[in-house]
């Protein structure tokens, strides 16, 4: 983040830097020999260059009232661009340089009126921006005069449920919700930039030009298609919204934004680098040392994580075998294999996987059938299927409580395992499995046989198409799938 400077021979009066983080003020001084000047923080003596919190730093303009011997502020101006910075000083010192003159000639009624006039629009700004959050706690009240950073208020309390009905449709996933916030900050940060204020800015005010300098930013900012797509398209979502609630027409150029092409990741993992993948994995090749940088110091750290846990061989295979997601091998319990005695008293089964995702999307519960291979049969064999078939326990890491950090362990300790151990593809990544195993089954199996890795309906359908035909098992992978 480049560091805010202004030279000496430009500085004005009322002309400083804050920092919004410490709310500390710079004070300019300048060198005798070499004629520089500097900036200088008033809470460490320090120069603002050296400052670990950049981003926080603003130029300021601020006008305060020539008839009052306090510190009576009427009008304060915060940006990080230096020529929004100019002009909206000059402006001020337009206005400072009018109160004086009709100070000079003896009319103080008029230069008072300037005055309350400033400082009654700012007061009545504030206080609408107050009784706004304070009418009824869960009513959402938008109207086309309702100020931009309200908005953005109201719309972060509906996503966590604060706000609106219980029944209303809104995101469930917690990831989508912060993905929403973020890129409401980073749209005010923008603006906040580029010298306009979203607290003093009515949503039928905003126009293109708002848009077209968050438009900017995200293309400056990201690189990749998908980010920019999805950042262009939670602030379309927020002023759509605005819009149904009661704000009316908003000007939203970027419904008129091109978005960039994306495609989805489908790199598979060789069967056999996976398998070379897993006898590397032990205890001897789990320290990985990375570094990290202390955002309040500014200073790089070094750290040391440890890979390895008795459970990941037993946790990738599954992943492979079962072609779940994540959080379906994390919350893989036993009461999803299901056994079926058959009249000669032999034993069928098959896996009833929990679709988390469609769960957490829409609350309703839907499983995805998957048949058991035999070395998934084997891998259970080995974790308790006989004992504890049935049972609510989880399969993987039973005694592990915290379930998130088991999935997320999964997909650290691949990618190290992958890609910096064995030295593989490190287009790979744990999601990859999935892939792998679709791709595999749809590649050997055709027709009839496909629908064994499919997600069935009902359980007609999966006893139709695995037990009557579980010998196109070995035909897709072979006996020794999984080895």
């Amino acid at each position: 983040m480049k560091v805010l400077h202004i030279p000496h021979r430009s500085r004005l009066k009322g002309q400083t830097i804050i920092c919004n983080r410490c709310k500390s003020k710079g004070y300019c001084t300048t060198k005798t020999k070499e004629g520089k000047t500097k900036w200088i923080c008033k809470n460490t003596g320090k120069r603002l260059s050296t400052c670990a919190n950049p981003a926080s730093h603003r130029f300021v303009s601020t006008l305060y009232n020539p008839f009052t011997q306090k510190s009576d502020i009427i009008i304060r101006h915060q940006t990080r661009d230096f020529w929004v910075f100019r002009k909206r000083h000059n402006e001020l010192l337009n206005v400072e340089q009018e109160l004086k003159y009709f100070y000079r000639t003896g009319e103080i009624a008029q230069a008072k009126a300037i005055v309350d006039g400033f400082k009654n629009s700012t007061k009545q700004k504030k206080q609408k921006i107050q009784e706004e959050l304070q009418i009824d706690a869960r009513a959402i009240h938008i109207t086309p005069e309702t100020y931009l950073e309200s908005a953005m208020v109201i719309y972060s309390e509906f996503l966590d449920g604060k706000r609106g009905e219980d029944w209303e449709k809104r995101p469930s996933i917690r990831s989508t919700i912060t993905s929403y916030k973020r890129a409401l900050e980073r749209f005010h940060e923008c603006l906040t930039n580029n010298g306009y204020q979203p607290e003093l800015i009515s949503l039928n005010e905003i126009n293109k030009t708002h848009l077209h300098l968050w438009v900017r930013e995200v293309k400056k900012r990201y690189n990749a298609n998908k980010t920019q797509n999805h950042y262009l398209n939670n602030v379309n979502t927020f002023l759509k919204w605005c819009s149904s609630r009661g704000a009316g027409t908003i000007s939203n150029a970027l419904e008129h934004v091109k978005r960039g092409k994306t495609t989805g990741d489908t790199t598979i993992a060789s069967l056999d680098d996976f398998k070379y993948m897993i006898t590397l994995i032990s205890p001897e090749r789990s320290i990985e040392e990375y570094t990290w940088k202390d955002n309040k110091t500014g200073q790089l750290k070094k750290k040391t994580r440890r890979h390895y846990k008795t459970w990941l061989k037993d946790g990738f295979w599954l992943t492979l075998l079962l072609g779940g997601r994540g959080d379906d091998i994390s919350h893989f319990r036993w009461s999803e294999v299901n056994k079926k005695t058959n009249d000669n008293g032999s034993e069928d089964y098959w896996i009833e996987l929990f679709d988390n995702k469609y769960y957490k999307q829409h609350d309703v519960k839907r499983f995805n059938y998957v048949p058991m291979y035999k070395q998934t049969y084997n891998i259970l064999l080995e974790l308790g299927l006989n004992e504890k078939w049935g049972s609510d326990d989880f399969v993987i890491a039973p005694d592990f409580e915290n379930r998130e950090r088991l999935k997320t362990i999964l997909s650290t300790s691949f990618h190290w395992y992958w890609k910096d151990v064995a030295g593989l593809n490190p287009n790979v990544k744990f999601k990859s499995l999935r892939s792998t195993f679709i791709t595999l089954a749809s590649l050997s199996a055709t027709g009839d046989k496909w629908q064994l890795i499919q997600k069935h309906t009902n359980m007609e359908t999966t006893r139709k198409h695995y037990f009557e035909k579980s010998h196109a098992v070995s035909e897709m992978f072979g006996d020794e799938f999984g080895g």
